[in-house]
């Protein structure tokens, strides 16, 4: 796994220079900026310089996918019956992580936020909503990945098998742009992908470095009561 620090949003760090209000607005600006001229070709890829090369190739695949970044492209549902397959099938993992999401619930309950549990295609298992109204409908069982509502944390989390942290307009979709996450993937004993686990803020200035190492911690954890040979790691 890279250095924590290499996985950290620039954004945080950035904003964490600037002093006012004004230079918070021309950071998300710029950004927003240079993500617009990308996806319009009004310039390269190569001209931007405030963007991670793996967020910039996923917005490329998101637009090529169809999905618009000035709508909230809602993510679908599996059916009914489909989801309860799924969740027989993750038995194991959801009993595991239980525990530790309720740790989480515990620790942050004072503040707004999402506590995400995803299965390797970005399905959502569990979700823990803490204030927060749920204004983006997230439920069990929305498909939830880079195909379905554009660049976001735990996406990017399962196509580069290891931690990253989000903010803000560094997500595809226009509505997430005031918001940060932070998401781990969870690997069994045969480097299998389980899944993710994400903690996400409404408000950006609620995520800092602390955040991602947080749920990479959280993310490292074994299983014994539900099967002896069932251990999940983080990458």
């Amino acid at each position: 796994m890279q250095p924590l620090e290499q996985l950290l949003s620039p954004i945080i760090t950035t904003l964490n220079e600037v002093t006012n209000d004004e230079g918070y607005n021309t950071v998300m600006h710029n950004i927003k900026q240079q993500k617009m001229d990308v996806l319009e070709k009004r310039i390269p890829p190569s001209n931007t310089d405030l963007i991670r090369p793996e967020i910039l190739a996923s917005w490329i695949r998101s637009a090529k996918n169809g999905l618009d970044p000035y709508h909230y492209n809602y993510p679908p549902f599996m059916e009914k019956h489909a989801f309860e397959q799924r969740l027989k099938e993750k038995e194991f993992f959801i009993k595991a992580a239980e525990p530790y999401i309720n740790q989480l619930e515990n620790m942050l309950s004072d503040v707004e936020c999402y506590i995400i549990l995803s299965d390797q295609e970005g399905v959502i298992l569990r979700i823990v909503q803490a204030l927060d109204k749920n204004r983006f409908h997230l439920a069990p069982g929305a498909i939830w990945n880079e195909e379905t509502t554009g660049t976001c944390s735990h996406g990017m989390c399962i196509l580069l098998k290891s931690p990253i942290q989000l903010c803000g307009p560094e997500h595809f979709s226009q509505i997430f742009e005031h918001i940060a996450c932070s998401s781990a993937p969870v690997f069994d004993v045969n480097d299998n992908l389980e899944g993710t686990l994400t903690i996400a803020n409404p408000d950006l200035h609620s995520q800092n470095s602390h955040s991602l190492g947080l749920v990479v911690t959280m993310a490292s954890y074994s299983a014994p009561h539900c099967q002896d040979t069932f251990l999940l790691r983080i990458s």
